[in-house]
């Protein structure tokens, strides 16, 4: 019979030996993000919900696994979400909120992977992981904020669809950074 001493010390790692796991930090507030992302669709459209919310779970499960497809697959699911919520007629400020959210959410997610890849989960990366955070942050609001005033200005009352493509023109500007 194994008592819990033994199975904790079957647990732990041995000593000088990296845990290659993702950095929580970044990996809660990646799927953080996502069920804010999720959340807004749910208020905009049930359609764009239910993908959003699958793409929440999908994205979840690729931090915990460390698996960047996984991740990629649940952020598309989460844009998918995004697209079908303005398709089906949602409005442009629901719809701004998620797509920031969604892209915070992927960053944060291949970050949380990359920096537990390189260096370790248990490296001191607090300020790196905020600054990176709050960058990121800062940009998709911005792009947000210029998508949001060339719609109003722009299309009034009209369609989202513009909007959701200049966002996706702001996810790729945002890559281009990294």
């Amino acid at each position: 019979m194994v008592t819990v001493s033994e199975a904790r010390a079957a647990d732990e790692q041995p000593s000088g030996e990296i845990d290659r796991t993702p950095t929580p930090r970044s990996a809660i507030g990646a799927v953080a993000f996502a069920a804010i992302a999720s959340a807004m669709l749910a208020l905009a459209s049930i359609d764009g919900a239910v993908l959003a919310f699958a793409g929440t779970i999908v994205l979840a499960v690729g931090v915990w696994l460390a698996r960047l497809r996984i991740v990629s697959a649940g952020s598309l699911l989460l844009v998918g979400g995004i697209v079908a919520a303005g398709v089906t007629g949602a409005t442009a400020e629901p719809l701004l909120v998620a797509a920031v959210c969604v892209v915070l959410a992927w960053d944060l997610a291949e970050t949380a992977i990359e920096l537990g890849d390189r260096i370790g989960r248990d490296a001191s990366t607090a300020r790196f992981e905020a600054v990176h955070a709050a960058t990121s942050l800062a940009v998709g609001v911005g792009s947000a904020a210029v998508g949001y005033g060339l719609y109003v200005a722009t299309a009034g009352g009209q369609s989202t669809t513009a909007v959701v493509l200049l966002l996706f023109g702001a996810v790729i500007v945002i890559s281009a950074f990294r």
